[in-house]
């Protein structure tokens, strides 16, 4: 008995050395920086690991730091193309709390955190269509952030993780490699600015046939949710009750993006999508008289989002306003910006770029855009009809495999492959 005491002793204090050495390396390296401990350079520096599943945690503990007086909101598309430095911050504290795969509900949910934390004087909100979608669920890391629960139980379960050791020996490992880390000071997501020679016309059919053809929580699946527009209504609401400047505005995608929703028949339902929130705004606008709520429209047919793509045989001929139908880049970002802001450039911007829209005017608007789309149409037909296939083609597959498939997406690109040759 006396050796067998012995040898549970000696393990018991093993584990416990273990347990204290990993929970001191994690508090040491910090991969996700929730503890803010200082950083080494050449060790901790950079935080390669931030984004890894699905970096909530980061911009959690980023955005609780940064109290900004300027607070971004929405999906990836702001996270990457909404820049940091602006003439229309004028010097304030801005932080870029945008986030990959997102809807309307978890993008609230940000919002009251970032109100529980210190009061932004601004928000910007950058709406898509796809974060209404019903099927789009709470995804990644957000159950363990600190949107979701108190932040000392966020720390808590992060220092003793095995996963946040084996992320502190990443991290470790990349900056001894000097790889950069994953968001910029602000929370925007610089990683295609990394990418070396990207192959446009790839990213442009890839990212369009896997993320939203084919993705069961975008376009593959799209049901229009009461509820997350509510969400939005609640955000305004409270901005509106505040005193917080509220500018929404819906973001810019490229053409063959808007050809794809006509495609597949989503069309008239990202119509009515506009209309809802034009009324909702409008409703809550008469109710606050001296609420600052605005709301533009970048998502036509402008010169910007109609931009020619590089042909196959062209595939790396640089693309200057998007990275792919779907992200724009900065330079696009900041035109946005001009318009939200009414700086003095905006002025040499073509009309149907950011277009203020209001329940008065949004059916003619909505008009300008059909023309505007049958334009298109006659101009670029090789670029339409390269879309109606990649949809015909998504769309047949998915008929003969289910009719409410929710397969792994990396398993279903590669079913999908042909629809890109």
């Amino acid at each position: 008995m006396g050796r067998a005491n012995l040898h549970l002793s000696v393990l018991a204090c093993t584990t416990v050395l273990v347990v204290v050495a990993a929970v001191l390396l994690n508090t040491l390296v910090d991969p996700l920086s929730l503890v803010n401990t200082p950083t080494f350079r050449g060790w901790s520096e950079s935080k390669t690991m931030a984004g890894r599943d699905g970096g909530r945690r980061f911009k959690a503990a980023q955005l609780a730091r940064v109290e900004p007086d300027i607070l971004i909101l929405g999906t990836s598309r702001v996270e990457v193309g909404i820049p940091s430095n602006h003439p229309g911050y004028e010097g304030r504290a801005v932080y870029n709390a945008g986030l990959s795969g997102t809807n309307m509900v978890e993008i609230e949910r940000v919002f009251e955190y970032a109100l529980s934390v210190r009061q932004p004087r601004e928000v910007l909100l950058g709406l898509d269509f796809l974060a209404f979608g019903g099927r789009r669920d709470l995804v990644g890391d957000f159950p363990d952030s600190a949107f979701a629960m108190p932040q000392s139980r966020v720390i808590a379960k992060y220092l003793f993780s095995s996963n946040t050791f084996l992320q502190s020996l990443r991290t470790i490992y990349d900056n001894r490699r000097n790889l950069p880390p994953v968001y910029d000071r602000n929370g925007g997501d610089p990683h295609f600015e990394r990418l070396s020679a990207p192959d446009y016309r790839r990213m442009f059919i890839s990212v369009l046939r896997d993320q939203f053809l084919i993705d069961p929580q975008t376009y593959g699946g799209f049901r229009f949710s009461e509820d997350r527009l509510q969400a939005l209504r609640r955000i305004a609401r409270n901005c509106a009750e505040r005193g917080i400047t509220l500018r929404l505005f819906i973001t810019p995608v490229h053409a063959r993006q808007l050809e794809a929703l006509r495609a597949i028949g989503l069309f008239g339902e990202f119509e009515r999508w506009k209309r809802y929130l034009a009324d909702s705004l409008s409703e809550i606008s008469r109710k606050y008289p001296r609420a600052r709520l605005s709301l533009w429209d970048f998502s036509g047919y402008s010169e910007f989002t109609t931009e020619t793509v590089p042909t196959a045989e062209q595939s790396s001929s640089p693309v200057r306003w998007h990275w792919e139908s779907s992200h724009f880049k900065a330079a696009l970002g900041t035109l946005v910006l001009d318009r939200l802001f009414a700086l003095p450039v905006a002025e040499s911007l073509p009309k149907d770029f950011g277009v203020d829209i209001r329940p008065e005017r949004v059916e003619s608007w909505l008009m300008d855009t059909r023309w505007a789309r049958t334009a298109y149409a006659q101009s670029h037909r090789e670029e339409v009809s390269d879309v109606e296939r990649l949809a015909a083609c998504t769309s047949k597959i998915w008929s003969a495999l289910c009719t409410d498939c929710t397969r792994d997406p990396g398993v279903l690109s590669k079913i999908f492959v042909p629809c890109a040759e």
